[in-house]
């Protein structure tokens, strides 16, 4: 009888998972079994379980496309990318070259993944040229060397013109720029409050047109200029500047040392400062121009405001390059320089002292330092060969590369009485 128990509670069991409902083993049910052999029912029990793992598997099978259809009805998230969250990726040159003629990303998310060597023997297009950049290229602390840029219409430079765009952490080498007005290292003009934060470049540009050319930007109307340099050599006609050609923006924390050759408005820094400010900046390239429009830092600083910033850079004419015998015929001779400061101060050869009472310069022969509260003897040559340039008493000079700074007011030079600066027979 233990068997038969047994055998029942399996079969309703079994019977559950084949039908879904248990089966309550009544009496008929029970004789029904009791007369069947041990074989039979051991059949019965085998039949039952082959339909146990058919309707398992089956289920299964329903619950697997429930699921499937689920997973096609449920909604995905498409993933966009040139934003934010997911820039377009800056892997290669060739990646640039899109990026420079396909206007519909010109207002999208860039970051740049490796250093991008350029072919140097291929004209790179400006980036929206003839148009605008307005997204935001994170240079992501990579290079972009050998950049090409020959065109004779609109903005020159890796991007043409950015409007309202970031610019950052990049850094632009070797660069040879040629364009016709707005031309800059890295872009022709920027507006809108455009930021260029953290880039440099070096090279050469050179602009063949009128206005507008920087070793980092030609023109800023509007934008913000942070912790930038370069060291680019530039060379334009009007408005040339070290590091922007006109500034009508901010520039802070940022310099450049490359050699600056103009033939109006140059400065080592900036051409032109128009109702912009430059913050914590300086210039030390050489100047190199016959231009009376010409400072040490900005060219011309009209309506603007400069601020803890400054210049070491020598300013020569184009003349004394292109005709050296010049050199001989410049008046000589030797003045004391004063330093009223509590700091003392280093000079380079070239810094300029301008006599008070008449508009003539005079340059430093050699580099100098004068001590705080102190006084040094150094001889200096006038600017331009010339009869008018000698002095025979008592003159005083100031120095205009150190205006708006503190030492300005506090730093003089004078000839001392039995001195001269004559012309040397």
């Amino acid at each position: 009888m233990k068997f038969f128990k047994k055998i029942i509670i399996i079969i309703s069991i079994l019977v559950f998972f084949s039908i879904g409902s248990f089966v309550v083993a009544q009496e008929p049910l029970t004789l029904f079994l009791q007369n069947m052999s041990r074989e039979s029912l051991v059949q019965l029990v085998m039949i039952l379980l082959d339909q146990k793992e058919a309707n398992l598997e089956k289920l299964n099978q329903e619950t697997k496309k429930e699921e499937i259809i689920k997973e096609i009805e449920e909604p995905v998230d498409e993933i966009v990318f040139g934003t934010k969250e997911n820039p377009y990726q800056i892997k290669s040159a060739q990646d640039l070259i899109n990026l420079s003629i396909d206007s519909d990303l010109w207002d999208d998310y860039f970051i740049v993944l490796n250093d991008i060597q350029l072919d140097k023997n291929i004209l790179f297009i400006p980036i929206a040229k003839n148009s605008s950049f307005s997204g935001d290229f994170n240079g992501n602390g990579k290079i972009i060397d050998g950049l090409c840029v020959n065109i004779s219409d609109g903005e020159a430079g890796l991007f043409s013109h950015i409007n309202g765009a970031s610019v950052y952490d990049l850094g632009v080498t070797n660069v040879n720029v040629v364009g016709f007005d707005h031309v800059g290292g890295l872009v022709g003009t920027i507006t809108k409050s455009g930021i260029i934060r953290n880039v440099y470049t070096t090279g050469t540009v050179k602009n063949n047109g009128n206005l507008y050319s920087g070793g980092l930007v030609g023109a800023n109307f509007g934008g913000e200029i942070i912790d930038s340099y370069s060291t680019v050599t530039v060379e334009g006609y009007n408005e040339v500047g070290g590091l922007v050609g006109q500034n009508k923006g901010i520039i802070t924390t940022s310099y450049s040392t490359g050699n600056v050759i103009g033939n109006d408005t140059v400065g080592g820094l900036v051409g032109l400062n128009h109702e912009g400010t430059i913050k914590s900046s300086y210039s030390t390239g050489t100047i190199i121009t016959n231009s009376q429009n010409v400072s040490e830092l900005v060219g011309n600083n009209r309506n603007g405001e400069i601020i803890d910033s400054y210049s070491t850079s020598v300013i020569k004419g184009i003349e004394t390059i292109e005709d050296p015998e010049t050199v001989a015929k410049k008046a000589k001779g030797n003045i004391r320089v004063h330093n009223g400061n509590s700091k003392s101060l280093s000079l380079v050869a070239g810094t300029r002292f301008l006599l008070n009472y008449k508009d003539l310069t005079y340059n430093a022969k050699e580099n100098f330092i004068v001590n705080d509260n102190g006084y040094i003897d150094i001889e200096i040559e006038a600017n331009e060969p010339g009869e008018e340039y000698n002095l025979y008493s008592t003159n005083t000079f100031s120095l205009p590369g150190l205006k708006n700074t503190e030492y300005y007011d506090l730093v003089w030079a004078e000839l001392l009485y039995g001195e001269e600066i004559l012309i040397e027979k």
